[in-house]
């Protein structure tokens, strides 16, 4: 029965995040921030200007690739946890492709030596390339995004060379062993586990698709489109149409455009824009594109709804609306996490409140003892000095 309950719990953890760190040459923007969140509650992430909020939903999102660290939605690797095994053996590999790397070209320069114009020159080239492979293959243990592309840009024109040599040197043994060699480590280098360790994670598009929805702190609408048109893109993974059916304009693709139009206008009325919908996103008021852009990150039908500043331009009556609309949307299964400066609204509404500074949490609990933290107090006011 014990287990049976932690596993209850277990299911009830909708996002966990593991040691997040994001670099910036030498600026630390998140510094292993780590948390979960329960499926069905609104948390509020808040700290001062420039303590990393909006890098952490950057990185929640897709549009920025940690450092370090894991992110898993639903149990499932968005960021997956950087493990020792992975780098011992992308170390083993890329000491082996060095080593292939000195005899293939070591083997190019043979065959192609005495029929080089200029010798000397042929020679030192060699010894640069074989330098260069090294390089890279070094940097490559490193995680060096550049030199995994190059070694891939190398392998192709092994592969090609080597087919030239089949053909015109009648070098086909050697050819074919190089070739293989070179798929192999091609393979290696671009397949998921290893893309991973280079900080090449799930797109944006897939995150959004998944279950994971977001609005932005600078409103990110379409201006020059009606609020109805910028809901519509929304549903762009629902709507089941293709090519020929829009050429056309057959029935099956006026009923899907009537079918979402339906949805859309449902929605505008969720958010309490219906009499708005064909109005232009650049004509509504800025509360008025607030409530729009939630609408339009609501037409991905997400599990997880991200909430930039919701509030930033709104007067009070405005943010009253705001709190009881965020409210429905958790109460209709939508998870909530917001990053939010009204804290007003943010006591009124948070399950839990988690607190950064300097890119690091320095709290993580319910309202009433987020309101009586120290390091929070000092975070937002400042530390008080014995002269003061």
């Amino acid at each position: 029965m014990g287990y049976y309950h932690f596993q209850e719990k277990e299911k009830m953890k909708i996002l966990k995040v593991h040691n997040l760190t994001k670099d910036f040459g030498g600026v630390r923007a998140v510094d292993n921030v780590s948390f979960e969140i329960e499926k069905g509650s609104i948390v509020s992430i808040i700290g001062p200007n420039g303590a990393g909020k909006t890098t952490l939903f950057n990185m929640l999102t897709g549009l920025l690739k940690p450092t370090k660290g894991s992110i898993l939605f639903k149990n499932q690797e968005i960021v997956p946890e950087d493990k020792p095994e992975d780098f011992k053996f992308l170390t083993k590999i890329s000491i082996i492709y060095a080593i292939y790397s000195f005899f293939v070209v070591s083997y190019f320069y043979i065959i192609y030596y005495k029929d080089a114009t200029f010798q000397f020159e042929f020679t030192l080239f060699s010894i640069l390339i074989i330098l260069f492979r090294f390089y890279t293959s070094y940097r490559m243990q490193k995680r060096v995004i550049w030199a995994k592309g190059f070694n891939s840009i190398i392998l192709f024109f092994d592969t090609a060379f080597a087919l030239f040599f089949a053909f015109y040197k009648n070098q086909i043994l050697p050819a074919i062993i190089i070739t293989i060699i070179s798929c192999y480590f091609y393979y290696y280098f671009n397949r998921r586990k290893t893309k991973n360790l280079f900080g090449e994670f799930i797109e944006a598009d897939k995150i959004a698709v998944s279950g994971i929805a977001r609005t932005f702190q600078n409103i990110r609408l379409f201006q020059k489109l009606t609020a109805l048109d910028n809901v519509m893109i929304g549903f762009h993974k629902s709507i089941n149409e293709n090519l020929f059916g829009i050429l056309l304009n057959t029935n099956h693709k006026k009923m899907e455009e009537e079918k979402f139009v339906e949805k859309a206008l449902q929605l505008l009325d969720y958010v309490g824009l219906k009499k708005h919908a064909y109005f232009l996103a650049s004509n509504l008021p800025y509360g008025e594109q607030r409530k729009l852009e939630i609408a339009r990150a609501l037409a991905l039908e997400p599990e997880l709804l991200l909430l930039d500043e919701p509030a930033a331009g709104m007067n009070p009556v405005e943010t009253e609306n705001l709190l009881q609309l965020i409210k429905k949307i958790r109460d209709d299964g939508t998870t909530v996490i917001l990053i939010e400066h009204d804290m007003k609204l943010v006591m009124n509404i948070s399950d839990k409140i988690i607190v950064l500074d300097y890119g690091e949490k320095i709290a993580e609990g319910k309202p009433e003892e987020i309101k009586k933290n120290p390091r929070v107090i000092e975070a937002y006011l400042g530390k008080v000095t014995e002269n003061a």
